[in-house]
Parts: structure tokens; C-alpha cells; sequence
């Protein structure tokens, strides 16, 4: 045992010792986190994200930062005890004491003033500098190896911070002595950009390595040993290591790289369009020219009108109640008649289709600024929510009707985008819309004519969606692909103004040589991303259904949102054809004169295949009312669950259990249930509804 621990401290050869803990702290930096990720991703660790994703620290993670700091204190250990043995020899044992006190000192001060960054700095400038001062058989090789310690920890902090500032914004460095301007400096003076970003850090690893040699040959002289007896087995072993290691890691990312570009052009054939950002683009205003001085005037005439201030902020988002006291309707008339002019207006404008709205195509042509007039959409249709519930007031059909027309252009102009963006909106638009067409039908205000108007305007719009989900595939295709080009280009533009002025991270592509593990997991990644859009519509995506196991961040990000997003897409189809259903049965009871007793033609559930379902009887629906709130000074909206007489027509839903004998049941249940409905709520003496 005792020549075991003789053997793995190097007691007979500290010089030894000490070069082969600054192999292995050096090698150490690269080798110990590309082989843990390789393993991680691999799915070696089970499906588990890194502590940035997770407040709870995986335990893989917590054995990584384990055995990382045993070798550096190893690593420490073995250097510490060389300059110690060589500081006893020649200038005392006193000297020797003293020297690691110091050191102790300022690493402690250090780590309580400067945190992480601090031990580091405080770590490099006496390992590269301090210590083998003591050593100085020649000030010139001194000299010569603490430059190229610098130099090399310095060019390669450089490249570190830049490529993770688009990711962590001008915050790393800023606590260690007032150096981070100066780097951004170095940087401009050396107009350093694109592949020369590597050649910059390819540099710095030259100046590391001749830093590593360099203090070999001090330590060498200082032990007076032959430079050549420094690289013994253990050395020669962790070199090894970290060559086949490489290797191996390169074999990966290559072939990862060619199964990614497989899957690429199997989804360019898919889609059957070009998959970039200028294609997209033509293929788009090849169809119509978007007119971004119509939507500026909009935009204009919307902040114009604002008829949602004090004291009716909150009949913004929760739209028109069913029961309103007299006060309120007369003091949000007078607020509404203030803005008549601004909403005839608007009425004109969007009594036919309007034109394309502008918008971005792919990542490198992102400009936040196109997308500030979606908002105002939104308001838009909302102000028409309230239009229709005050005319239906006053027993308007003719001003409902015209707008729920204006209501359903404004969305369909959102239907023919193929930004996801806008994708968003037209469901949170559309549901607007249907809210309005309900309160129309229960109002019994509206003609026959008026009703096959309504019925037409539900249908072009179910019409126009499975065009516009292509259209969303295409373009969520362009921005993943885009994406990873934008991080290998390193253009990262969030804004017009930085447009204008860019701040130009560092390209990854040309620094892949440097990190194959990341190399390899971006073309995994990438690889996932492309064949998981080989669908037909994006409900369709699967995101980690089993056939990857690992945690990828691209696709983690950009697919699961673009999956909900077709699923809320799949759910508005359902609820369009509820709607289209029930207006065929208020036309049956005209006709009639009774409701029929079951759905003649019914649609099929587009979540089971089966005919949808339908009632005339008991339902479970809210009224909401309007009350004043005195500690607010405002209106706001309240509601309750009531069981009355109604019309329905449902869908069972994403979980295909169809939940309306337990809503009925239990009208109190607060659980949520999924069931998608199309209703008419009747009036009766005891159930009050509409304006």
C-alpha cells in the first residue's frame, strides 16, 4: 500500500508529479465535460436536464462536479508539494510555509470578493506566474512561459466570453477587476470576425501549449532532470486518452452531420419547397404583396381608439358580460360614442379582405418591430365583441352582422401568414369571434339570411385552415433550420435597432473542430428537428414520444411549442364545426318550429372520427355579470356555473372522454374538462343572458 500511495503521489520524482498534474488539470478542462455530455446524450443518465432546466441537481451531475474538483485538488496537490520541495531546499523551510500561506490567503480573499472567476484568476496568476518565479534560472524563460500563460488564458476568455454573450448578456467577467472593456477591445483591434474567430482561438491554445512546454523546461532545470524524463507513462497515458477521445468524437459528429443532412433533404422533399428564408419569401408574396401602409393606418386608428380605460380596463379581457346594471351600460355607451367615427372607420376599412399583413421570414430577416400592429388586432376584434354586444342591445342585426363580418376578414387576413406568430393570434382572435356569434344566436334577433351569412363566414374559415397549417409547417421548417445556422453564423439580431448596429457573437461552425461533442449533438439535434416536421400539420408532431431519449434543446424548445400550437389548431376545427352544426340546428327550428332530435349530417369529431355530439335540454354554461368594485373603482366581470335549457353541439376533446353527463352531474366540479362546445343558452325566467 505504502508504494501504491508512493507511486500516485510521485514521492521520489515530484518534478514528474508536477507536470503530470498539470496535464491532467489541463486536459482535464476539455476531456472530463466532453466525455460526461457525450454520455449524457447519449441518455446514458436516463431523460434528465442539466440544473439550468431543474432546480434539483441530477446526481449525474452531482459525481461530475465530484470527481472534477477531486482531480484538481489532486492535480493542486502535486504542484503545491513540488514548489514547496524546491522552496524548502533553497531557501528554507520557513520560506516554504510562508509561500503557501500566501497563497491560502489571497485564494480565500479571492473567492469570498470575486466569487468563481476570482479562485480562477487568483488559481492562473500564481500557478503561471508567482510560483515558478521562485524557480528563475533564467529571467528570459520565466518571462517567456508567464507571456504565454497570459496570452493563451486570455485570448481564450475572450472567445469564452463573446460566444456566451448572446446567451448570458454582458454579464461574465464583470466582476474581476474592470477587464471585460478591454477584452471587447482586443477584439476590435485584432477585426477579428467570422473563421477568424478561430484562428484567434486556435492561437490561444498554440500560446497554452507553448506555456505547457515552456514550464516543463523550467521545472525540468529547477529538478535538474532531463527535459524528455518530464513525459513519463502517466503523462504519455493521459494523452493518449484525450487523442482517442477526440477521435472518437469527431467519428460522431461527422456522422451525425450526414444522418442530419439526410433528414434534411428528406423534408425539403416532404414540404416540396426550397427550406430557406428567401425561398419562403418568394413563395409567400408570390400569392400577394403585403401592404404595410394599410396596416400603419390601422395600427393608427386602433391607438386612436381605446375605449378600454379606467374604469373598464378589465371588460378588455374578459369581454361583454350577460348581465350588465343599467349605470354601466350607460356610462360605457357614453365611453363607446366617443369613438364612433374611429370605429365606422375601421368598419370601411375591413369590409372587404384586406391586404397581406407584413412579417418576418426565417431568423436572419427577424425585425421585432414588423410584429407591433399584432397586438392591435387583437384589440380590434375585442372593440368588435363589444360593437356587436350593443347592437344586439338596441336590436341592431344589421350593425352585429356587418361586424362579425369585419371580424372574420381581420382573421382570415391572419389566416394567410405564415408566421406562427400570427398563427397564435387568429385562435385567440377567432375565439373572440365565436364568443360573438353564440350571443348572436341566442339574441333571436338575427334573419334567416343573416344566419346563412354567419353560416358561409364559419365555413370559409374552416376552409382556409388546412392551407394555413401548411403554411406554418413551412415556415416553423425554415426558422429550426435557421435557427441552428444563426448560432453557426453567430447573427444574432433581436431588434431593428440592433439590426442597425449589430453585436456579432462568435460563429460556432468554424469552432467545431475545438468542441466535436457539441458538433455531434447540434447535428442530433438538428437531425431530430427535421424529421419530426415530416408530418402533415403540426398536431401531428410527436416531440419525444420514445424514439429519442435524450434532451435536446432546439427541438425541446421550438417543437414543443410549435406541437401545442397545432393542437390548439386541431381544437379550433373541432370548434368551428360545432359552430357550423349549431347554426344548422337554429335554421331547423325556424323551419320547424322545433329543435331536431338529433344532428342530421352531424360533422365528424376530428379528435375520435366519431359523429359529434349533440343536445337540446339541460347544459352547463356560465353567466357572467358586471359589478362595481369599490376598492378598485372599476367594473369588473364576475360569473357562475348554472345548469338551464340550451342547444350544443361538443366534440369529446384531446382525451377522448366525452365529459358532459359529469358536468351535468356536478355542476360545482371545478376540475377542467376538455370537452370543446359550440352553445346556445336559452333564455328562461330563472336563467338571464345577453345584453
Amino acid at each position: 500500500m505504502k508504494k501504491i500511495l508512493q507511486s500516485i503521489f510521485f514521492w521520489h520524482s515530484p518534478a514528474q508529479g508536477t507536470f503530470f498534474g498539470l496535464t491532467l488539470a489541463g486536459l482535464t478542462v476539455w476531456l472530463l465535460p466532453s466525455i460526461v455530455f457525450v454520455f449524457w446524450a447519449y441518455g446514458s443518465y436516463g431523460f434528465t436536464w442539466l440544473s439550468a432546466w431543474n432546480d434539483a441537481w441530477p446526481p449525474f451531475l452531482i459525481v461530475f462536479l465530484g470527481v472534477a474538483a477531486l482531480l484538481l485538488v489532486y492535480a493542486t496537490f502535486l504542484c503545491l508539494r513540488f514548489y514547496g520541495w524546491f522552496c524548502r531546499r533553497k531557501y528554507g523551510l520557513l520560506a516554504s510555509w510562508l509561500c503557501l500561506a500566501l497563497f491560502a490567503i489571497c485564494l480565500v480573499v479571492a473567492c469570498f470578493k470575486y466569487g468563481d472567476l476570482g479562485f480562477f484568476v487568483t488559481f492562473c496568476v500564481f500557478f503561471g506566474a508567482l510560483f515558478p518565479l521562485m524557480l528563475l534560472p533564467k529571467w528570459w524563460l520565466w518571462l517567456t512561459q508567464a507571456c504565454c500563460w497570459g496570452l493563451g488564458l486570455l485570448i481564450s476568455d475572450v472567445v469564452l466570453r463573446h460566444l456566451l454573450d448572446p446567451f448570458l448578456p454582458r454579464r461574465l467577467g464583470q466582476e474581476i477587476v474592470n477587464l471585460p472593456y478591454a477584452y471587447i477591445s482586443i477584439q476590435k483591434f485584432l477585426h477579428v470576425s467570422g473563421v477568424g474567430w478561430a484562428w484567434l482561438l486556435a492561437a490561444g491554445a498554440l500560446f497554452l501549449l507553448l506555456g505547457y512546454l515552456l514550464t516543463a523546461l523550467l521545472w525540468a532545470r529547477a529538478a535538474d532532470l532531463p527535459f524528455r524524463r518530464l513525459f513519463g507513462k502517466g503523462v504519455a497515458c493521459l494523452w493518449s486518452i484525450f487523442a482517442v477521445a477526440y477521435v472518437v468524437q469527431l467519428i460522431l459528429a461527422l456522422l451525425g452531420s450526414q444522418t442530419a443532412n439526410q433528414e434534411i433533404a428528406a423534408l425539403e422533399k416532404h414540404i416540396g419547397k426550397p427550406l430557406t428564408a428567401s425561398a419562403l419569401k418568394e413563395w409567400h408574396l408570390s400569392e400577394e404583396q403585403p401592404d404595410p401602409a394599410f396596416w400603419k393606418h390601422i395600427k393608427t386608428l386602433t391607438e386612436d381608439c381605446e375605449p378600454f380605460y379606467e374604469p373598464f380596463s378589465n371588460f378588455y379581457y374578459s369581454g361583454p358580460p350577460d348581465v350588465q346594471p343599467q349605470e354601466a351600460m350607460q356610462q360605457w355607451l357614453q365611453h363607446v360614442q366617443k369613438h364612433e367615427d374611429c370605429l365606422s372607420s375601421l368598419e370601411k376599412l375591413f369590409s372587404e379582405s384586406p391586404p397581406a399583413i407584413p412579417q418576418c421570414y426565417g431568423f436572419f430577416d427577424l425585425d421585432i418591430s414588423t410584429l407591433s400592429h399584432l397586438p392591435k388586432i387583437r384589440q380590434l376584434n375585442r372593440i368588435a365583441s363589444w360593437r356587436i354586444y350593443l347592437a344586439l342591445a338596441n336590436g341592431d342585426a344589421n350593425t352585429a352582422i356587418v361586424t362579425a363580418k369585419m371580424q372574420a376578414n381581420i382573421n382570415n387576413t391572419l389566416l394567410r401568414n405564415t408566421d406562427l406568430v400570427c398563427g397564435q393570434l387568429w385562435i385567440d382572435c377567432v375565439n373572440t369571434w365565436l364568443k360573438s356569434i353564440e350571443r348572436m344566436l341566442e339574441s333571436q334577433v338575427l334573419t334567416d339570411e343573416q344566419l346563412h351569412t354567419l353560416a358561409d363566414l364559419v365555413k370559409t374559415t374552416v376552409d382556409k385552415m388546412p392551407a394555413m397549417q401548411k403554411r406554418l409547417l413551412y415556415d416553423q421548417a425554415v426558422y429550426a433550420l435557421e435557427g441552428f445556422e444563426v448560432i453557426g453564423k453567430g447573427s444574432f439580431f433581436m431588434s431593428q435597432q440592433e439590426q442597425e448596429n449589430p453585436y456579432e457573437a462568435v460563429p460556432m461552425r468554424p469552432l467545431r473542430f475545438f468542441a466535436p461533442h457539441l458538433w455531434w449533438y447540434a447535428a442530433m439535434d438538428k437531425a431530430y428537428m427535421a424529421r419530426s416536421l415530416q408530418v402533415e400539420h403540426l398536431a401531428d408532431i410527436s416531440h419525444l414520444d420514445g424514439t429519442c431519449i435524450v434532451p435536446l434543446c432546439s427541438s425541446s424548445w421550438m417543437l414543443v411549442g410549435a406541437s401545442k400550437t397545432g393542437q390548439k389548431f386541431h381544437v379550433m376545427n373541432a370548434n368551428l364545426l360545432a359552430m357550423q352544426a349549431l347554426i344548422k340546428v337554429e335554421l331547423h327550428r325556424r323551419t320547424h318550429g322545433t329543435y331536431p332530435e338529433q344532428l342530421e349530417n352531424p360533422p365528424t369529431d376530428p379528435f375520435n372520427g366519431e359523429p359529434m355530439r349533440y343536445r337540446h335540454g339541460d347544459c352547463r354554461f356560465k353567466v357572467s355579470s358586471a359589478e362595481w368594485n369599490e376598492k378598485g373603482q372599476q367594473w369588473r366581470i364576475v360569473s357562475q356555473t348554472k345548469v338551464g335549457p340550451g342547444v350544443q353541439v361538443w366534440s369529446v376533446g384531446p382525451d377522448l372522454i366525452d365529459d358532459d353527463e359529469k358536468n351535468l352531474q356536478e355542476p360545482d366540479d371545478k376540475r377542467r374538462s376538455d370537452d370543446i362546445r359550440a352553445l346556445m343558452r336559452l333564455k328562461t325566467g330563472e336563467v338571464r343572458i345577453g345584453p
